[in-house]
């Protein structure tokens, strides 16, 4: 234990790049703080931002596809009213280090759609999020990034609320302000 208090808590959980721990512990903060996930939302797809609240935020959610094979897109958003809380459904699939898999976002895409039309959704919409804003496979899957969580975001906040998620949130919303901040020193210059 000795030293432990110093390291960095995502290397002591072992997260690493790893990117179902990086879409659970959004996941989790969005899912506590809705304003956060309906800016997150309003930000990242903001030529087709949500007609309503977030109701609520899933993550690793497996759906059926027609061939019998399963997709299990990296976050789910609901959003609703209380009568149909899941009018619009926002997914995304997201990479931290790794690529998008052979056809993952049409397959994506094609499933989501099916999946809102048998829930009664009147939209899906799909994003595809890494560190740098890599084009997925698909057309009419928007191009996003992890940044908008950076201001959005409040670890203090949160922890006014949830004291437990403290640590994590700030650990998440710290390196990726690093990320992008040395990003943005390398392009310019």
């Amino acid at each position: 234990m000795d030293g432990l208090e110093k390291q960095d808590v995502f290397s002591v959980l072992g997260i690493g790049f790893r990117e179902d721990s990086y879409s659970e512990l959004i996941a989790n903060v969005l899912e506590h703080c809705p304003e956060w996930a309906r800016a997150f939302l309003d930000e990242s797809f903001s030529d087709k931002p949500p007609s309503f609240p977030v109701t609520h935020v899933e993550t690793r959610m497996s759906l059926p596809t027609d061939d019998d094979k399963r997709v299990i897109p990296d976050l789910l958003f609901f959003c609703g009213d209380t009568e149909r809380p899941n009018r619009e459904i926002y997914w995304i699939e997201a990479k931290i280090q790794a690529s998008e898999g052979k056809g993952q976002t049409k397959t994506y895409k094609e499933a989501m759609c099916e999946y809102a039309t048998n829930e009664g959704a009147d939209r899906s919409v799909g994003g595809f999020i890494t560190l740098d804003g890599r084009e997925p496979e698909c057309d009419d899957v928007a191009v996003l990034t992890y940044e908008p969580l950076v201001d959005i975001v409040e670890p203090g906040r949160i922890a006014q609320k949830y004291p437990w998620m403290e640590p994590v949130v700030s650990a998440l919303v710290g390196r990726l302000a690093h990320y992008y901040e040395k990003k943005k020193k390398v392009e310019g210059g």
